[in-house]
């Protein structure tokens, strides 16, 4: 036992400089890699066509030098729709700077899964450095982050809120502190919450509410509430000017727009985390930790310690709850409540929920003066657990490889397995992309009399209806790309009601045949695609969209502004 524990502690005394702990999760980061490795392909997940579009978009919009802010000129079958623009749209760049970095969409996942791991376990180390956490907990933690459920998701389904998720222990870092300290500093929260609105929207509303929480309770206490609110209100300001481009879009659609949200899930209620339709989520890695969690809460509780450990799990406990079919969820699913259907999934709670249980698990492990043999007890339960969770990677790898797409995977089912492979190691990206059935109705503008009905039902028939417009048109149109605006050219052997696979915004501008249109001059479907009598003969039509004022010197003090935040933040740290 005593060569165990000696080992141990020269393992963990090599890992005492920091390079060695990046290098240590930059191998470990690339061993999770061995699946897609071996079979040399990309897996199909739910999200991968539309995420893959985005980026799509981005990549052709550098390489081409031919921007567009708003509107997708190349992605989403060139159907000038708007999706960047309200979906972390600097991240979307630097996203597709990567791809043409990779140049096949096989090694941009590659590159991409390896960041997303390295960059979890880097974030959650750093964070439980900054809060004094203990070297060998903070490392198997770390690790542990790395190989949680909610960042298998990019792997196994694509879903994209695990990037937001890979930045939330840096992000709740400034309340963390504040809770510790009783200092707060309004660079860090504005930079913070900026650089998760810049990521994932949504991940944002989730950071809020834990912010909402901690804030709270850390100012009621805090001796100085007067400073603490004006620093307060210094980092809202602060965080406007780091994002301007993300609001003021948003007021620019949505003011002039009747704009279709994401889709309605229709099994909300049973979309819970329980252990019979959801348990693998909660792998028992993710079980052990967590009852080792509360097995501490419950010691410190009955030892009458400090609070604010227990607040932290308290907070823990409510996203635990809320991710749970324990919350009482149909008294508000399918209400029409706009934050509920925003969530789509409650076991989504769960997600952020992992990143509190380390935190506070990590603070609870440093704060009890545990005996030898119980520190190397813990340090053997955490390191089976990360084993675990690197076996729940790679079964989660190879079980999505072996269930190659199915329609709901926005894959053209005539596609096959081979012809998908050559797609993504192409170095031909559109040829993977013209693969994708992107239809997703997300952010459509709407036409419909009396407003969008949020329900399931609406969103099915808008998808419905995208998919006929632009995937299935009859008609058959010869699509380019020009500088700023896209062209469509087809032939009309009758006259005849024709639908152009383009959508139509407010801004939007629409030249048939050499006569330009406003979109009050045009017939358009419910979803804003423009119905035209063809006579005989060929046709063109040329899309625009009319840029805000504000476009360029938002985004130039966007970037002003994240340079000037970074510099006062190493100042103030």
């Amino acid at each position: 036992m005593r060569k165990e524990r000696e080992f141990i502690q020269k393992g963990f005394s090599l890992l005492e400089k920091d390079r060695f702990v990046y290098l240590f999760f930059a191998i470990f980061s690339l061993l999770l890699m061995l699946v897609p490795i071996v079979e040399r392909s990309v897996p199909t997940g739910w999200d991968l066509s539309f995420h893959y579009n985005r980026f799509y978009e981005t990549a052709m919009q550098i390489k081409e030098g031919n921007y567009s802010y708003f509107t997708m000129l190349y992605g989403f079958n060139s159907t000038g729709r708007i999706i960047n623009a309200l979906y972390g749209p600097l991240f979307a760049y630097i996203n597709g700077l990567l791809v043409l970095i990779s140049g096949t969409w096989y090694r941009y996942f590659l590159i991409s899964s390896w960041l997303l791991y390295f960059l979890s376990s880097l974030n959650m180390y750093i964070c439980l450095k900054k809060l004094e956490v203990k070297q060998s907990y903070n490392i198997l933690l770390s690790l542990f982050f790395a190989v949680s459920y909610p960042l298998v998701s990019w792997m196994t389904n694509q879903g994209f809120r695990t990037w937001g998720i890979i930045f939330f222990p840096l992000c709740l870092l400034p309340v963390l502190l504040y809770m510790k300290t009783g200092r707060l500093n309004k660079w860090g929260l504005a930079i913070s919450v900026g650089l998760m609105t810049q990521v994932h929207l949504l991940s944002t509303l989730f950071l809020l509410t834990i912010y909402l929480f901690v804030f709270s309770a850390s100012w009621i206490k805090s001796s100085q509430k007067w400073v603490d609110f004006k620093l307060l209100l210094q980092s809202i300001v602060i965080f406007l000017l780091l994002t301007p481009n993300i609001w003021l879009s948003f007021l620019h659609l949505y003011t002039a727009n009747d704009i279709i949200p994401v889709y309605v899930n229709e099994t909300f209620l049973t979309d819970t985390l329980n252990m019979y339709a959801r348990t693998h989520f909660a792998p028992k890695s993710t079980v052990i930790l967590m009852v080792l969690q509360f097995v501490l809460s419950l010691i410190w509780l009955l030892q009458k310690r400090g609070r604010r450990l227990l607040y932290l799990s308290l907070i823990y406990a409510i996203f635990l709850c809320l991710s749970t079919n324990l919350f009482p969820w149909q008294l508000l699913a399918g209400k029409g409540y706009g934050i509920v259907e925003l969530i789509q999934f409650p076991h989504r709670f769960f997600d952020y929920a992992i990143v509190l249980l380390l935190i506070s698990l990590g603070l609870f492990l440093t704060a009890y003066p545990l005996p030898k043999w119980q520190k190397v007890c813990t340090c053997f339960l955490l390191a089976f657990s990360v084993l675990y969770g690197v076996g729940h990677v790679y079964l989660g790898s190879l079980r999505r490889y072996d269930n190659f797409m199915t329609r709901d995977y926005y894959i053209k089912v005539s596609v096959s397995e081979s012809d998908f492979r050559r797609a993504v190691n192409s170095t031909d990206l559109s040829e993977f992309i013209e693969m994708t059935e992107a239809y997703m109705a997300d952010y459509l503008p709407s036409y419909e009399e009396g407003g969008v009905a949020l329900d399931s039902a609406t969103s099915k028939h808008y998808y419905n209806m995208y998919r006929a417009a632009v995937i299935n048109n009859p008609q058959d149109f010869k699509i380019s790309v020009n500088k700023g605006s896209i062209s469509y050219e087809w032939t009309s052997e009758s006259v005849k009601k024709t639908t152009l696979p383009l959508v139509i915004y407010h801004n939007s501008q629409l030249s048939i045949d050499g006569k330009l249109y406003t979109p009050e001059q045009l017939h358009l479907s419910e979803i804003g695609m423009p119905i035209v009598e063809s006579q005989i003969g060929k046709h063109k039509a040329v899309l625009t969209y009319q840029n805000p004022i504000w476009l360029l010197p938002s985004l130039i003090l966007t970037l002003l502004m994240w340079c000037l935040s970074f510099y006062k933040l190493k100042n103030h740290a």
